[in-house]
């Protein structure tokens, strides 16, 4: 991967590149995901610049969620790894004004 240019754009664009004839693959240790679920965090404050490099880096896994009727993300989806051993990581009330919430929720609301 070191060696590969820009192979972090490849990624997501396996199939759209064209076909793919080979690849390696590297296995990771086994571990633990903590997901937390925000929902209406605001347009404004995730695309505000100060906080948009912050907001996609501060989780290991994140999905954002609209359906584009309002200024607002409907949900984000937000999870951290960890390891058997390792304290779960806290479940925050707020992500950048979205407030956590524990129910069963769609990513498409209705």
């Amino acid at each position: 991967m070191d060696d590969t240019p820009n192979f972090k754009h490849h990624i997501i664009n396996f199939g759209g590149l064209g076909v793919i004839t080979s690849m390696t693959m590297v296995l990771v240790p086994h571990f633990h995901v903590s997901k937390s679920i925000y929902e209406n965090l605001k347009w404004d404050t995730l695309f505000n610049k100060a906080n948009l490099g912050d907001i996609v880096q501060s989780y290991d896994f994140l999905s954002i969620f609209t359906v584009w009727k309002d200024k607002n993300m409907t949900s984000v989806w937000a999870a951290k790894k960890y390891h058997r051993g390792d304290a779960i990581p806290a479940k925050e009330s707020t992500f950048y004004g979205a407030k956590h919430t524990t129910e069963r929720i769609h990513v498409i609301p209705g």
